[in-house]
């Protein structure tokens, strides 16, 4: 798919523009929809939802565009230098991150620290769930039902 023809309404303001989803990862199909993220520092060009998105068909394919200033995107990665996270600003930071660059300069977004910090957030967080997974199951079966206890304990380190 052209992706840059799809997106070619804010190729003449954007700094950089990231393709994100399906579509980025190479598995989607071709009717799949286009994800993206425009890097612009002229974001008035455009008709923007509540959320930053602009969403529009393009040659019958769903299109949606988050358009951030730089500034905007450095913000939403710089949440992963508190001590803990939500989902949601795990989630958030992961729409950027999981994005492959169409158009732009590398070395300015070269997200390998951000990406390494994720990583070791998202582990911790997996690991606390699946601690908190397993209390709860111990604490709920007798201390006859070894077995299951073990099996659960087993399932829960596996969603690791």
């Amino acid at each position: 798919m052209e992706f840059l023809k799809a997106l070619g309404r804010y190729l003449p303001y954007s700094v950089a523009v990231f393709i994100r989803g399906s579509q980025a990862q190479g598995f989607g199909a071709v009717d799949a929809d286009i994800d993206a993220i425009v890097v612009t520092d002229q974001p008035h060009y455009f008709e923007l939802g509540p959320k930053g998105f602009d969403i529009y068909r393009w040659q019958d394919v769903s299109v949606e565009v988050l358009v951030l200033t730089e500034a905007d995107l450095h913000q939403r990665l710089s949440v992963l230098e508190k001590p803990s996270l939500s989902q949601v600003e795990l989630d958030q930071a992961e729409r950027i991150l999981s994005a492959r660059l169409l158009q732009g300069d590398p070395s300015q977004f070269d997200f390998s620290a951000y990406q390494q910090t994720f990583n070791t957030k998202y582990i911790a967080l997996r690991m606390e769930r699946c601690r908190n997974l397993f209390g709860k199951i111990r604490s709920d079966f007798a201390t006859g039902d070894h077995q299951l206890v073990h099996l659960s304990r087993k399932f829960t380190l596996s969603m690791l």
